[in-house]
């Protein structure tokens, strides 16, 4: 019986407990990352990295049982305010809203990168910087753009999607040279410093996951404005992984076949833009055709009446 009790509470413990478990868990993966870090190899290293592994797994599958609860608990707070209700039900509102924070994300990055190109001298950085500022400032005109139109101007909205695939034709093809540059040169692949790495390898993570993530969600919500938000995050996300490759390559490898990787890596992120590009245009012209069809008939029909 006790020890039916005792997994029954395992099964579904209670906020002191998990609170316990957590900051256990934050504490044995930080010794075991310790230890790894310092080369540590005493007997007592293996103690912790099995406490580490425990105690991880458990919170995972706490927080994966109890995610529905929490959901439906922080839904409930948040329905009490405006703004979060808002933010919570509202799946185009809540997009602006990251597409906001991912401009002043992009924008910081794009000043790191132009701090960056200045220390070590590279135009590449410096290309980058520029197409990063592009990006944030492409993310703000759609922002503003959807903001402006009215929520039934499917139209107007439509024009954005275009002008937005248009933009990243031109980034991309923009970005040729500056990709170019960066094969040939030698000094592009040089070794960064540590934090440039780590730096890179934040960003393009961070990017990656949040764009991953988003890309499928925004194609069940029929909003031109989100879909092209979403498009941008997925640039953003693409280009983000050749200067990772780049700053890894430069402090980890000889050198030896080194142009041509970057070069396949540059070239197919770039065609993938213009990919992108092309194909929102395509979609954008037959969705404008549609709603001009859909208005000549409503026009017809009401002389007819």
């Amino acid at each position: 019986m006790k020890k039916n009790r005792f997994f029954e509470f395992l099964k579904s413990p209670n906020g002191i407990f998990l609170i316990i478990v957590y900051l256990l868990t934050l504490v044995t993966v930080a010794a075991s990352l310790i230890c790894v870090a310092t080369d540590f190899s005493a007997p007592a290293v293996y103690v912790v990295y099995a406490a580490a592994a425990i105690t991880l797994s458990y919170s995972i599958y706490t927080l994966v049982r109890m995610g529905k609860k929490m959901k439906k608990k922080i839904s409930n707070v948040a329905d009490r305010y405006s703004f979060t209700k808002k933010f919570v039900h509202d799946y185009g509102f809540r997009s602006s809203a990251f597409a906001f924070v991912s401009f002043v994300v992009n924008a910081a990055y794009a000043v790191f990168e132009a701090i960056m190109g200045i220390v070590f001298r590279s135009v590449w950085y410096g290309a980058l910087s520029g197409y990063h500022f592009a990006l944030g400032a492409l993310r703000f005109a759609v922002l503003r753009g959807a903001r402006k139109a009215d929520e039934g101007d499917e139209e107007k909205k439509v024009r954005i999607y275009r002008a937005c695939g248009f933009a990243l034709i031109g980034l991309s093809v923009a970005m040729i040279p500056a990709v170019t540059q960066m094969v040939l040169s030698e000094k592009n692949t040089e070794a960064s410093s540590e934090i440039m790495i780590y730096a890179t390898a934040a960003y393009t993570f961070y990017r990656v996951i949040l764009a991953i993530s988003n890309i499928f969600k925004a194609k069940r919500f029929n909003d031109p404005a989100v879909q092209a938000l979403r498009n941008i995050g997925f640039v953003d996300a693409m280009t983000s992984l050749v200067p990772l490759q780049v700053a890894l390559i430069g402090t980890f490898s000889e050198g030896e076949g080194m142009p041509l990787m970057n070069a396949a890596t540059g070239g197919t992120a770039c065609l993938m833009t213009i990919g992108i590009g092309i194909g929102m245009s395509i979609v954008a012209n037959t969705r404008l055709r549609r709603l001009k069809e859909e208005k000549q008939n409503a026009g017809r029909k009401s002389k007819q009446i």
